[in-house]
């Protein structure tokens, strides 16, 4: 028998259910990704070399949530499968797997992460001013790894149950109790950087608890039990080929924020500021877009499975109908007040703003095109094309954003450099439209047939 949510996947008006499944993940996205925006305010009233250092510890921070994302969305996105063909037994297990394997690899990356830490800051570009703050903060943030690991998992299997709300809810908890903690341990207390990534750690570890509890209660139709872990290499298997777009996704970006800030090194600690300042904020955007993208993965995931395929497309339009609107209306709306905005953690020097206005309004023009991107990409993933998914996931970080990082600062200076990530959006975009336009007509003569 189907649960509220379960019926709420299969016969709810396709826009009302993606807007019930969308907003609580673009709440949660947007308070999630004051972690880091908080972290990088706060920061700036430090001084330059510690939003340097925020900015140097994101690629650490990447690689953590794309351990803890590609688990999660391989067993979510298998979860609502499952769930569509009734196969609650393997749903529950495909769960039970990702929350293990991920709080695993978790304690992995806290270990190699303390073990290393000073030469893989060197490896992600840190300046000697910049080091001893960059180590203080990563130092703490890795202790929290299997935490942060397992949280995402249980965000991503609760959202695959229908259940957005509950999984936004553990997202705000962490995001306000870091928030609430940053100026408290930063300036109150007198801890700085450490005392950023203290409220950090702490709203994870809230958060991942609250999301257990959640995962748990009695009514959940997939609670978690040792019995479960019974191998299952083809489930396994499963998981990992729909979860494998967003390692690489995830792995590509945190390559592209190496590279980055590698190339910032020559113009020094106010390069590395600008682009990470730049990058939070439109993260703050880009949130939204995937926020969209959440929402489409159970309805499209639990529809192909159920072989409803005409509801599936129809989801996917809807979710780019949304996306690309807000898009648009965000872009128009930050580049008007982009001066604004940057004022808000740069100092006024000239130099400093005009790299930052350039940086955000060429990336506020592609927008857009993201919104094409991450909703076209989430349905691949929810639908297991994985291929398709996996080289969508890697072109615009990877594909697009490496060769460009090496040619346009070498043929247009700091410009060139400033400009890379818009032209890496562009390049990308092209790319998704003709696999996006391959698949979609799959499905279309696939829903055409039945």
């Amino acid at each position: 028998m189907h649960t509220t949510a379960t019926q709420k996947l299969a016969h709810q008006a396709v826009p009302s259910v993606l807007l019930q499944l969308s907003l609580p993940a673009i709440l949660g996205m947007l308070v999630s990704s004051l972690y880091n925006l908080s972290d990088t305010f706060f920061a700036a009233r430090l001084g330059v070399s510690q939003v340097g250092a925020v900015g140097i510890v994101m690629p650490i921070m990447t690689f953590i949530q794309a351990v803890g994302m590609t688990f999660g969305m391989g067993a979510g996105s298998r979860i609502s499968y499952l769930m569509g063909r009734g196969d609650r037994e393997n749903a529950a297990r495909a769960g039970a797997w990702a929350l293990v394997l991920s709080a695993f690899s978790g304690v992995v990356l806290l270990i190699c992460g303390l073990c290393f830490l000073s030469p893989v800051l060197r490896v992600l570009g840190v300046t000697d001013t910049i080091f001893p703050y960059a180590k203080e903060y990563a130092f703490v943030l890795l202790l929290s790894a299997p935490l942060q690991t397992g949280g995402f998992v249980l965000n991503n299997t609760l959202r695959s149950q229908g259940n957005a709300v509950r999984a936004m809810l553990g997202v705000i908890l962490g995001s306000v109790v870091n928030v609430g903690l940053d100026p408290l341990f930063m300036f109150v207390f007198g801890w700085g950087m450490r005392g950023a990534a203290l409220a950090t750690a702490a709203g994870q570890t809230l958060s991942c608890l609250f999301l257990f509890f959640q995962y748990q209660r009695k009514k959940s139709p997939l609670r978690f039990r040792f019995s479960l872990l019974r191998w299952e290499p083809a489930l396994l298997l499963a998981m990992g080929k729909v979860g494998l777009p967003t390692f690489l996704r995830q792995g590509s970006t945190m390559l592209a924020t190496i590279l980055l800030n590698r190339a910032c090194l020559p113009y020094g600690d106010s390069a590395i500021a600008v682009v990470s300042i730049v990058s939070r904020i439109l993260w703050f955007l880009t949130s939204v877009l995937i926020g969209f993208g959440q929402g489409l993965q159970p309805l499209a995931g639990y529809s192909f499975g159920a072989k409803h395929l005409r509801r599936m497309l129809s989801s996917y339009r809807w979710a780019l109908v949304y996306a690309i609107g807000f898009s648009l209306a965000a872009a128009a709306a930050c580049f008007f007040f982009s001066e604004t905005l940057l004022v808000w953690f740069l100092a006024p020097e000239g130099a400093q703003r005009a790299m930052g206005l350039l940086c955000f309004r060429s990336q506020l023009i592609t927008l857009p095109t993201q919104a094409f991107v991450i909703v076209s990409n989430m349905l691949m993933q929810a639908t297991g094309r994985a291929f398709f998914a996996s080289l969508l996931a890697v072109s615009r970080q990877g594909l697009c954003f490496v060769p460009l990082i090496f040619l346009l600062p070498r043929l247009f200076g700091t410009t060139g450099l400033l400009l890379t990530p818009a032209a890496a959006d562009a390049a990308t975009f092209v790319l998704s439209l003709f696999l996006t336009f391959f698949v979609v007509r799959r499905y279309r003569r696939m829903a055409s047939a039945q």
